[in-house]
């Protein structure tokens, strides 16, 4: 709500606000997308990695459990 009173206790008046114009303006809505990107591409980065690191726990795990089944499948047939 804006009114000619003039603001008290913890009230923000936005007219006093200092806002960038022209290619201030523009510069900081570019620097502020170009630390967006890097976020969200170093975001993905780390996902890679852990999508990385559990595939090959997982085929860690398949491979030590089929390594288990040859041997048992190989002792049971010498007996």
């Amino acid at each position: 709500m804006i009114t000619n009173e003039r603001p008290q206790g913890n009230e923000w008046n936005v007219k006093s606000y200092a806002r960038p114009k022209g290619t201030a303006a523009m510069l900081l809505q570019e620097e502020l997308a170009r630390a967006r990107m890097r976020e969200s591409q170093r975001v993905a980065a780390e996902s890679r990695i852990a999508r990385r690191l559990s595939s090959a726990r997982r085929w860690e795990r398949l491979a030590h459990w089929t390594s288990r089944r040859a041997a048992r499948a190989a002792s049971l047939q010498v007996n």
